[in-house]
């Protein structure tokens, strides 16, 4: 039962930071100088990240009370990642792209 939930947490984390990882890479195509608002970029951040903290999170916090919780920390990490993951891509878009961030 443990490495069920642990393999659910798993799929779920690691789906969430590859969507999160796509939604992100559009940065990098915007050009210099280029003023953004990113406001539907968040919203949708935040909706993966909740959805991976709500259905990731919660069975590898059940499947950590259980002795294997080698995966169960794995899938706990990966259903934390999504939001920093694209935040921390945004900013080296921003850095590497030189974009303004801002109306």
């Amino acid at each position: 039962m443990s490495k069920r939930l642990a393999w659910i947490s798993i799929t779920i984390g690691g789906l969430a930071s590859v969507g999160s990882f796509l939604l992100t890479s559009q940065f990098f195509f915007v050009a210099r100088g280029t003023s953004i608002f990113p406001l539907g970029w968040m919203r949708q951040i935040i909706f993966i990240s909740g959805f991976a903290l709500l259905f990731g999170a919660g069975p590898a916090l059940y499947a950590l009370l259980i002795p294997p919780r080698r995966l169960a920390i794995v899938g706990l990490s990966l259903s934390l990642l999504p939001g920093p993951l694209s935040l921390l891509l945004f900013l080296l878009a921003s850095a590497i792209c030189g974009f303004i961030l801002g109306g």
